[in-house]
């Protein structure tokens, strides 16, 4: 008899099953292990991180020693169950060998994401059920309720909620109200302070013929919300309550609120909305979504092209009922002129009540920005601001939290399977994005070239729409071929917008920003051919105080900073770098006199290496070499 596959189960109590059979994991710390690699799969988990998560603050003397007993002792316990190896050693850390699918948390965000983008509502109620029968109790149940625990829970509770409510908007778009009716009534109790559920309450029994109580629901919402926090209802439930007392059609689940854009496009909740659909970023969302409500002000910060826009939009989007106030959304791009932007930021024009400011593309007038903000937070007290900026405004109290790039595989390897790919959300936008075509045409042999293309573009949203968009007239392997073409990654653009037009016009509008003395050092740093060290930049720059220039960079997003245990380095992205080749290669002189300094440190390097080598105690060479 064949053994059902192994599957992993966070979705309620922490669980390794084939069929009926479960393994023995032990105590809370070994569920915590597992949930840990669980939610981060295929991905390699550091050490450090595994850490942080099994003991949160209260780590043990030795903590990296007890996480290998703890993992070898797993092993054990899985390989004595017949469960096989499950959990293997790969630098800097542990990652399991389970394919994704079979991981109950992915297969419920991979259906959920699904969902959303099926038009049908039958179809759509049908995946949602079958992602909503996934759970079997709260998530991650049985571990220790440290912060990664707490974080991982309420994001995971909020999809769990998200997709309880897409299903019930489904039903009623179906006609099943009555079914709807008792389900809603048992969730606004348990949830009285989340508004959708009031208004898709209302919507059912309007729809059910109950109109008197759809508006004693109203009532009860309405006492709730004054009673609890202290607000009326919002927008949607209001305008519920109008157009049931004026006995008017309801055409759709309750509508999301809309209003005006200063520049005519769309907006939902006080923000442009978005004509393509978001992949990935939901632990982003998460996390800012709570940040939004504990500071004042937030900025995200990160090279152009990194979705710094994109993801404002989401976490508004998310946050946007908790502001009675409302959400203002004002983009600075077009703005040159101080002045124009002093008058976007009058505190006289600021919301009353608690509210929310989305303040995009700030680099480019950051003291503007940080005087006029400084202001407006003094003088609004429920004012909360989320800034986009390519570097930190310096607002006091800010919180400046750096975009991440998108997940992406690994750059090498010709054994690898296209559908292993598709739990990266690099892989995912690509072929999002891509021509319908192209991406039915593509098979395990296109694998290996799109992990690669993926990987040289860093794993930037805006590089990846731009090269998926070549794919009506090339291949992926041509793409990635030609990624040394400025011209590949170029387009039409956004009117108004000549930033976002291309990625290597995105890199030159924050390099305009820079003074002449630090173009011509970001221009010097394209010798290097991976990472380097202050020391090594310093040599390049013929500059022993060059670490002002340096820190300027990297607050500008030009540079990325990585902290390892031999010290900092540095390094351009792939993309950014080969934009500063190709500046650097148009000033021949200069390029020389720079290829001369780095080779000249290096050979000292290599010197100092050899004599240290050949001593009885080597220090930290061989580290520092690595």
């Amino acid at each position: 008899m064949t053994a059902a596959p192994i599957q992993i189960r966070v979705l309620g109590p922490v669980e390794v099953a084939d069929g009926e059979r479960t393994a023995p994991l032990g105590g809370p710390r070994l569920r915590t292990l597992i949930g840990a690699l669980a939610l981060r799969a295929p991905d390699v988990v550091s050490r450090d991180t595994l850490v942080d998560g099994l003991w949160d603050i209260q780590q043990p003397p030795g903590a990296a020693k007890t996480l290998r007993a703890h993992v070898a002792y797993l092993r054990r316990r899985l390989l004595a169950g017949g469960f096989g190896e499950l959990v293997v050693t790969r630098s800097p850390g542990y990652a399991l060998t389970v394919p994704v699918e079979r991981i109950d948390v992915w297969l419920f965000e991979d259906l959920l994401g699904r969902a959303r983008t099926v038009a049908d509502p039958a179809a759509a109620a049908e995946i949602l059920r079958t992602a909503l029968e996934l759970w079997h109790g709260d998530a991650l149940d049985g571990c220790p309720a440290g912060d990664w625990v707490r974080a991982e829970t309420t994001r995971l509770h909020e999809l769990r909620l998200g997709a309880t409510e897409e299903l019930l908007t489904a039903e009623l778009a179906l006609g099943r109200h009555a079914r709807a009716t008792s389900e809603l009534e048992s969730l606004v109790a348990r949830y009285p302070l989340r508004e959708r559920l009031w208004e898709l309450l209302m919507l059912a029994l309007y729809r059910a013929g109950r109109q008197s109580e759809a508006l004693a629901a109203y009532r009860r919402a309405r006492a709730r919300l004054a009673t609890e926090i202290g607000v009326e209802p919002g927008a949607g439930l209001q305008r519920l309550e109008a157009a049931i007392l004026a006995g008017r059609d309801l055409p759709g689940p309750a509508p999301a609120p809309v209003a005006a854009h200063s520049g005519g496009a769309p907006v939902c909740c006080g923000v442009p909305a978005p004509l393509t659909r978001l992949i990935g970023r939901e632990p982003e969302i998460a996390e800012l979504s709570e940040l939004v409500g504990q500071r004042r002000l937030v900025t995200l910060t990160g090279v152009g092209g990194c979705g710094k826009t994109r993801l404002a939009i989401a976490v508004a989007q998310r946050v946007c009922a908790r502001f009675p106030g409302g959400v203002r959304f004002v983009d600075l791009a077009p703005l040159a002129d101080p002045a124009l932007v002093a008058g976007e930021l009058e505190p006289a024009d600021a919301p009353c009540g608690e509210s929310l400011l989305v303040l995009d593309n700030c680099e480019h007038v950051v003291a503007t920005c940080a005087e006029r903000l400084a202001a407006l937070l003094r003088a609004c007290p429920d004012l909360r601001v989320l800034a986009t900026s390519r570097e930190v405004l310096g607002v006091p109290g800010e919180l400046a939290w750096p975009v991440p790039p998108l997940s992406t595989p690994p750059a090498t390897g010709s054994a690898l399977v296209l559908a292993e790919l598709h739990h990266y959300d690099a892989v995912r936008l690509f072929l999002d994005r891509a021509a319908v075509s192209a991406v039915r045409a593509l098979g395990d042999g296109d694998a290996a070239h799109l992990a690669a293309l993926c990987a040289r573009l860093d794993g930037l949203p805006l590089a990846i729409e731009l090269a998926a968009a070549r794919t009506t007239v090339l291949t992926v392997a041509e793409i990635t071929g030609r990624l040394h073409d400025p011209a590949l990654l170029r387009t039409s653009g956004h009117p108004g917008r000549p930033h976002h037009q291309a990625m290597h016009s995105t890199i030159a509008w924050s390099y305009d920003l820079l003074d002449p003395l630090t173009q011509d050092r970001f221009r010097r740093l394209a010798v290097f051919a991976g990472g380097f060290t202050l020391a090594a930049a310093e040599a390049v720059w013929d500059d022993p105080a060059a670490i002002d220039v340096l820190a300027d960079l990297a607050g500008k997003s030009l540079v990325v900073v990585e902290h390892t245990a031999a010290g900092a380095r540095y390094r351009l992205l792939e993309t950014i770098g080969r934009w500063a080749a190709a500046r650097l290669a148009a000033s021949p002189t200069a390029e020389r006199v720079a290829r001369a300094r780095h080779a000249g440190y290096y050979l000292v390097l290599a010197e100092q290496a050899d004599r240290q080598l050949r001593q009885p105690q080597t220090g930290n060479w061989l580290a520092r070499l690595a």
